[in-house]
Parts: C-alpha cells; sequence; structure tokens
C-alpha cells in the first residue's frame, strides 16, 4: 500500500462521526532518512520520565473493554497493550504515530480488516492512543498452548519484558484475554477485564488517598 493510500485511510478515521479531534503527528517517509525521522519524531511526541506511572481514567478503562468485546462479537482480532511503568518508546517506534484520545469507535475502527493500521498492536500511554501497528516481541515459552496464535505470543512477549498490560482479542474464537507479568488470562468476561485493567493503579497512590480519607475524618471528628 502506497504512502498516500495510508493517509487517505487515516483521514478517514480521523473524519468519521463517531470519532473527533484526533491529530496525526508522523506520516511515512521515503525510505531514505525514514528510521531517523521517525526515531525524532518519537522523542519530540513520547518524551516522559522513566518514573511515570501510566494512570487509565474509568473513561479510558470502560472504552477498551467495550471495543474489545465489540470486536470479539465481530471477530475481529486485536493487539491494544497498555504502559504502566516501563516506557514503551522502543516498541512505539515501530509503528504509525498517533495522538488521539482512547475511544472505544477509534480502537475498532484501527482494527477494521481492509485499514492498513490493523496489523500489528495498538499502544495506549495514559488516556491516548500513541501509535498503532506497533511490533512486539514474541514469547518463546514452550508451554503455550499450540491452539494459541501470533497475538497471544506477542502479548505474553513484551509481559515477560515490560510491566504492560496486553488485551488481545481473537481473530478465530471472538475470546478477550489479558497479559500480565508474564501471565496469561484466557477468555475473560467484560467484569473481569475491567477488574485487571482497573488494577494497574500505583499502590502508592492508593495509599495517598486513603491517607488523605483518614486525615479528613480525624479532622471531622475534632
Amino acid at each position: 500500500m502506497t504512502k498516500e493510500e495510508i493517509q487517505a485511510s487515516i483521514k478517514s478515521i480521523m473524519f468519521s462521526g463517531a470519532v473527533c479531534g484526533i491529530e496525526i503527528y508522523a506520516s511515512l517517509r521515503n525510505e531514505n532518512g525514514y528510521h531517523t525521522k521517525k526515531m525524532r519524531a518519537t522523542d519530540k511526541l513520547l518524551s516522559s520520565t522513566k518514573d511515570k506511572v501510566a494512570e487509565n481514567a474509568d473513561d479510558t478503562i470502560d472504552a477498551i473493554v467495550r471495543a474489545s468485546f465489540s470486536m470479539g462479537r465481530a471477530k475481529t482480532g486485536a493487539l491494544i497493550v497498555i504502559e504502566q511503568k516501563f516506557v514503551l518508546n522502543e516498541y512505539i517506534a515501530t509503528g504509525i504515530l498517533l495522538d488521539a484520545i482512547v475511544s472505544a469507535p477509534l480502537l475498532v475502527q484501527i482494527f477494521e480488516h481492509n485499514l492498513p493500521l490493523h496489523d500489528g498492536a495498538v499502544v495506549i500511554r495514559g488516556n491516548r492512543i500513541t501509535a498503532a501497528t506497533c511490533y512486539l516481541p514474541l514469547s518463546e515459552n514452550k508451554t503455550i498452548s499450540k491452539e494459541l496464535g501470533t497475538r497471544h505470543r506477542a502479548g505474553l512477549g513484551i509481559s515477560e519484558v515490560t510491566d504492560a498490560l496486553t488485551v488481545i482479542v481473537s481473530e478465530e474464537t471472538g475470546q478477550v484475554s489479558l497479559t500480565k507479568d508474564g501471565q496469561l488470562y484466557r477468555n475473560v468476561n467484560s467484569d473481569k477485564l475491567r477488574e485487571l485493567l482497573g488494577g494497574t493503579k500505583s499502590s502508592e497512590k492508593t495509599q495517598t488517598v486513603w491517607d488523605r480519607l483518614r486525615k479528613g475524618r480525624k479532622r471531622h471528628e475534632k
């Protein structure tokens, strides 16, 4: 597919009635100098501190869950990586850079079979989709069931080398799974997926919230 065709497909997503405000910060370059320019664009768009914790607001989690099971019902394969403390710039740089608010319609459209963005993984940082068509390392775990394909191996692979969470939608069965810390949670329902995604907030932040509640209660008692 040519550069112009890819750009046209991206624009069709941008102006879809269900998706508003998406901005594309990078496009394919000619072969000469492509890698250097792309890495510079990645560094500029995705610069962040290494101790940054990705926080997934309730609406972002809800969008991921709704999109995953919508694609599952249609048996549309998908691979959605949610960044945590480990910065995923290395993997983001292998894809096409985006900067779009996470929404269920946008995720569904990205993974449509006939669109050029459907291959590879989407990477989410906070409440934004940073890139699509990203390549992930494949797990070499020999205990993985032979009935699982490349998406599941990629989801496991990235969870073995980073702390990212990955949602996998099977194109064959429509089942939704999640990988975390090298573990595969197969065929989860929407409540379980939401629970697993909702557990991504740091314990330090949770403790801070409880501390504030206790302090407020003590002031009230006084």
